[in-house]
């Protein structure tokens, strides 16, 4: 029965942003593409907001800056005295890092951080401490690439010598490309369209550096146009919302007033977590924009019954079975996505269970090739079926009351009749039955 009223109209607007805008099959005009093109980014920035893991992240990460920001300073720091060319310029980096750091908060907090950075130096601390400071500068980085890797639906973290290359260069190039920037900006002053260039520096460096972290630290490959989108919609959001930020920080007094002369704490606090919304955002932004072809897909497959799974388990199975077979070849992660139309996330959460299971074998670092563990004749349908089954912990003890005891040898009765009507079928057999010329048809 077709709604009216009021509740008619709401049904078909949230229809239209949660359907109708995600038909890519549509022939429309240029001009309604591009205004369905506006709406999928609102859409996306609006539930990016909401999105409870975003929120949780940006929480985690705020704290845990809170704690890191001076070892990380001190550590950049420390490793931008290295490069003696470079020394002239660092007055200009320390004050630029702290006013991005600590908006609205005045002296106060930058002078703590400047003072505990330039205390943290090698011979006061020693080797422990020095390790110690590295160390929480790792950790870190560590719960930031964890984040954007929730984000991208990527179960797998970096090995750890990837992580300490991959650690290691983001903190050595850093200070790097800081000195450049202003040696750039520096550069600009002598052009006759100095001021603008002056004007627009800021946020093309600030596009940049995020377009790196979103391209860098999700262990996984992203597109660089991907990642340039992201990095304009959230470098440009984080520019305002700090000059906003600044604003409102300067004419409020409720924190003032509250928290006496304590209140530059949670006025930091709160900026570091709207930067992290920010960053977190556009790192969602990057990610639907580079799955936008399943992104219809990926909204309806958050919550998948295990059925479901255990179904699609078996089909992408038997999909790289048949491609190593037949090209001899293992097959990536985006292959899989491609051929079956799924979204991304549900592709690499079930072949980082099959590959946790010794079903299939995972290589390679951000672009990952899958192939099967073993000969075909050795892979069961049983065996994907337990893949799955396995997940989680079943260990918790109960009382071994008459239901349990029932129920135990009621499972072991269903298990075994799966095995005998198909289980011990191996994925040789099943490609021995597949229809010939069978193709995977998008529906």
């Amino acid at each position: 029965m077709e709604k009216t009223g009021i509740k008619g109209y709401l049904y078909k607007i949230i229809n239209f942003f949660e359907d109708t805008i995600w038909d890519l099959n549509r022939k429309d005009p240029f001009w309604v593409d591009l205004l369905f093109d506006i709406c999928r980014f609102f859409y996306l920035l609006i539930h990016g907001l909401t999105t409870k893991r975003i929120i949780i992240h940006a929480t985690a990460l705020a704290y845990t800056t809170l704690l890191s920001i001076v070892p990380f300073i001190a550590v950049s720091m420390a490793l931008f005295k290295a490069f003696g060319g470079f020394s002239v310029i660092q007055s200009k980096i320390e004050p630029m890092i702290l006013d991005n750091l600590a908006i609205g908060t005045g002296e106060s907090v930058q002078k703590y951080i400047l003072e505990f950075t330039q205390n943290l130096h090698a011979g006061a601390l020693g080797i422990v401490g020095v390790i110690f400071l590295i160390l929480t500068v790792i950790g870190l980085l560590l719960t930031i690439e964890g984040a954007f890797n929730d984000i991208w639906g990527v179960k797998k973290s970096r090995s750890l010598f990837q992580r300490f290359t991959s650690y290691w260069t983001m903190i050595t190039i850093g200070p790097l490309l800081v000195a450049a920037s202003i040696g750039l900006t520096a550069s600009f002053e002598t052009y006759p369209f100095s001021k603008f260039l002056v004007t627009i520096a800021p946020y093309v460096l600030t596009w940049v550096g995020f377009m790196l972290l979103y391209i860098y630290m999700p262990n996984t490959t992203v597109h660089y146009r991907s990642a340039f989108l992201g990095g304009v919609v959230a470098g440009t959001l984080w520019i305002l919302t700090k000059e906003g930020y600044q604003l409102y920080a300067a004419k409020s007094v409720t924190y003032s007033a509250i928290y006496g002369s304590l209140s530059a704490l949670p006025i930091f606090l709160i900026w570091l977590y709207l930067t992290w919304v920010i960053i977190l955002v556009g790192a969602e932004i990057s990610f639907a924009n580079q799955n936008i072809e399943t992104y219809r897909e990926e909204r309806r497959t958050q919550n998948l019954s295990y059925d479901f799974k255990e179904f699609l388990a078996l089909n992408l199975v038997a999909y790289i079975c048949e491609h190593y077979q037949t090209q001899k070849g293992a097959v990536t992660a985006k292959e899989v996505t491609q051929a079956f139309g799924l979204p991304i996330r549900v592709v690499n959460e079930l072949l980082y269970e099959l590959s946790e299971s010794d079903i299939l074998f995972e290589t390679g670092e951000k672009e990952r090739y899958y192939a099967p563990s073993k000969p075909l004749e050795n892979i069961f349908i049983d065996d994907v079926i337990g893949a799955l089954r396995a997940k989680g912990d079943d260990s918790p003890k109960f009382n071994m009351t008459k239901h349990v005891k029932y129920f135990r040898k009621l499972e072991s009765e269903i298990d075994e009749a799966i095995k005998k009507a198909s289980g011990h079928k191996n994925f040789a057999q099943v490609l021995s039955e597949l229809p010939a010329g069978l193709k995977i048809v998008k529906s």
